[in-house]
C-alpha cells in the first residue's frame, strides 16, 4: 500500500484513463493507465500497486522492493514463497521472472482483486504458480499444511489492515508456518505510534527478538524482517557481496536498503558489530 509520495503523487485517482472500475464495501477498485503505467487504486485513491507496462515484471513501488532487502541477510535465498495479500500481483510477477523454480502461493479474500490482477495485471500461468480466494488470517491459522522459507505479509482492506494481523494468534501461525531457516516479511503502516510500538514487541516477543526493521522514504511503511532462528549475520565484505549478487540479478541498490537496515538497527542486537558498508569494496 502505497501511502504518499512518490508514484502515488503521479497517479491521482482523477488521472489517466480509467479502464476498469467495481464498487464494493471499501469504497471500490479502480484500475487507471497512462502511456507508461497501469495502476490500482483503493478506496480513497491510495495507490495499491501499479505496473510499468513495457516492463510488468519490474517492481515500482518502493516499499514493495525494499521488501526484498532480507536477501543479503540470508544469503539470498528465497525458497518457497508464501504471499498474504495479492493485490495486482507484483510480488508474484516478480519473484516468479527472477525465481523461476520456487514455488509461490498468493493468497487474498477478495475475489475482484484476484480477477483484476489476472487481466490486467498478468499473473503468470505457471505451475509453480496458486492463487488462492481465501481469508488469509483462516488460511495461515488452518489450512496451511506446509512450511515456508520466505512469507510476505501485505494484508489490507480497502486503505486499512485487518485488525487481527496485530493478534498473538496471528503472527504466531505465521511463525509455526515458517521453515526452521524461514523469514517473515511485514508491512505495516506505522501512522499510530503506540500500536506499531505494541506490535513490534509483540513480533520480538513471537520471533525471539531476531527482527530488523527498514523504512520507506517519504512513505509510512515499515517494513519488519522477522527471521524464525537466530541468523548468521554476514561480515561486512560478505553482506556487502551479497548485495552486489542481488544488486547485479534484480537491479536493486542492495547496498543502500542494506546500510538504512544498519543505521534504523544500530542498536539492534543482531548487528552488533557491523558498521555502515559506505567504505567497503
Amino acid at each position: 500500500m502505497d501511502k504518499k509520495g512518490g508514484l502515488s503523487t503521479l497517479m491521482g485517482q482523477e488521472l489517466g484513463q480509467l479502464v476498469y472500475a467495481v464498487e464494493n464495501s471499501c469504497g471500490g477498485i479502480q484500475v487507471r493507465e497512462d502511456d507508461s503505467f497501469r495502476w490500482i487504486h483503493f478506496g480513497t485513491g491510495s495507490v495499491q500497486t501499479a505496473m510499468d507496462i513495457q516492463n510488468p515484471n519490474y517492481m515500482i513501488l518502493e516499499y514493495m522492493r525494499r521488501m526484498l532487502a532480507f536477501l543479503p541477510f540470508r544469503q539470498n535465498k528465497m525458497g518457497r514463497v508464501l504471499i498474504l495479500g495479492l493485490g495486482g500481483g507484483a510480488m508474484v510477477r516478480f519473484i516468479h521472472d527472477r525465481w523461476p523454480e520456487s514455488r509461490i502461493d498468493a493468497i487474498d479474500i477478495d475475489q475482484d482483486m484476484i480477477e483484476i490482477a489476472t487481466e490486467y495485471f498478468g499473473i503468470p500461468s505457471s505451475k509453480n504458480v496458486k492463487i488462492r480466494n481465501a481469508d488469509a488470517l483462516v488460511y495461515v491459522e488452518q489450512s496451511i499444511d506446509y512450511k515456508v522459507d520466505t512469507l510476505f505479509v501485505d494484508l489490507f482492506i480497502g486503505d486499512e489492515p485487518p485488525a487481527d494481523i496485530y493478534s498473538e494468534s496471528f503472527v504466531q501461525s505465521c511463525y509455526d508456518a515458517l521453515d526452521p531457516s524461514g523469514v517473515m516479511l511485514f508491512n505495516i503502516l506505522a501512522v499510530k505510534a503506540d500500536k506499531f510500538t505494541g506490535f513490534v514487541t509483540l513480533l520480538r516477543k513471537v520471533f525471539d527478538r531476531q527482527t530488523l526493521c527498514l523504512t520507506v522514504p517519504f512513505h509510512d511503511n515499515i517494513l519488519i524482517m522477522a527471521f524464525k532462528n537466530p541468523v548468521h549475520i554476514p561480515i561486512n565484505s560478505s553482506l556487502a557481496r551479497n548485495g552486489r549478487d542481488m544488486q547485479d540479478k534484480l537491479l536493486l541498490p542492495f547496498d543502500e536498503y542494506i546500510n538504512d537496515i544498519l543505521y534504523s538497527n544500530r542498536n539492534n542486537h543482531m548487528l552488533a558489530g557491523i558498521g555502515a558498508l559506505v567504505n567497503e569494496s
